[in-house]
């Protein structure tokens, strides 16, 4: 009879084992799916971070231009306003006699 209950309890440690390495493979599993999904969003990230990154530097480059073209308009201005002297370029008022 003793035998009878090493035998059963020898069944029973090797079905806990069994359940016990079970778990640590599903955990195993669970970790590598949880990798593979963070290595993803880490590369979509990045993909969205260099596209922003773009658009930084076209927005930086447009506003230097404009910064350049409106000095150069406010140049162009002051010349044109000099000879008129704040007079209309156009005389309206002539009428041919």
């Amino acid at each position: 009879m003793a035998e009878g209950k090493h035998q059963q309890s020898t069944g029973a440690d090797k079905a806990a084992a069994a359940r016990k390495a079970e778990k640590r493979a599903e955990k195993v599993r669970a970790d590598n799916e949880l990798r593979e999904r963070r290595g993803a969003q880490l590369e979509s990230a990045k993909r969205a971070l260099e596209c922003v990154n773009e658009a930084q530097e076209a927005v930086e480059g447009n506003a230097t231009r404009r910064e350049a073209l409106s000095s150069h308009l406010d140049g162009f201005y002051a010349e044109i306003d000099k000879p008129a002297r704040g007079k209309a370029l156009v005389d309206c008022s002539y009428f041919p006699t």
